[in-house]
């Protein structure tokens, strides 16, 4: 984030930089990396209107863009945006990857894994496979499926242990499946990683602004993993 506002002093103009730190801002919010996810949203709807109209023939910029608008709660907006990338570069995966998110946060399962899919297939070694993983894992868990998602979230986890939102969902799927010994588990190693976490913070966050009954049964599971309501 350092580098990318001191890329905007030097030019202030500069789109993608603009749509990266929207993007780096989106991810501080949805993470709870910060004490403060509505500033974070702010900030990140701040930079993607500072890109707007200097980023329509980058891709990449584009679906920082869009990612960090889906985030936001603005999956028509994404939409667009990300479609847009993948006009003018029809095998970016990461559009592809981000694209699975904002099905994800339509309520559109079946879209969601195809396009995760579609990415890992583009970009099996991705450095955001893991991503792509738990992407398809959390299609699996909202259509029922919480054996299977949490078989792929224990292979994240045992790859990419630093990833602390895998416990997350390990916490919750566990809880709802009946394995409180694991829910607990994963409880305290997602709070070892983010000490700050509360369901409260979580279920606020505008990106479930339209899978609301989901987002509700995940809060009970993280109720029954033990981690904090507030």
């Amino acid at each position: 984030m350092a580098l990318l506002k001191e890329a905007i002093n030097v030019d202030p103009g500069y789109g993608r930089a603009h749509a990266l730190l929207a993007w780096c801002h989106a991810l501080n919010a949805a993470y709870l990396w910060n004490g403060e996810p509505e500033r974070e949203l702010e900030s990140a709807l701040s930079g993607v209107g500072a890109a707007a109209g200097s980023i329509n023939d980058d891709p990449t910029a584009l679906t920082a863009a869009g990612g960090a608008t889906s985030i936001c709660g603005d999956q028509s907006r994404a939409t667009a945006l990300i479609e847009k990338a993948l006009k003018l570069d029809t095998n970016n995966a990461w559009a592809w990857a981000r694209f699975g998110w904002v099905a994800i946060y339509m309520d559109d399962t079946d879209r969601a894994t195809e396009r995760f899919q579609h990415a890992l297939m583009l970009s099996p070694a991705d450095p955001f496979a893991f991503n792509m993983r738990l992407g398809i894992a959390q299609s699996l868990a909202i259509g029922g499926s919480l054996s299977q998602a949490i078989a792929i979230v224990r292979e994240v986890i045992n790859s990419h242990p630093e990833v602390t939102w895998s416990y997350r969902l390990l916490a919750a799927w566990s809880a709802r499946s009946g394995d409180l010994t694991t829910a607990q588990w994963a409880s305290q190693k997602l709070l070892a990683g983010q000490p700050d976490f509360t369901i409260e913070r979580f279920r606020a966050l505008p990106l479930f602004r339209n899978i609301r009954q989901w987002a509700d049964q995940s809060a009970e599971a993280l109720r029954m993993a033990g981690l904090p309501e507030r």
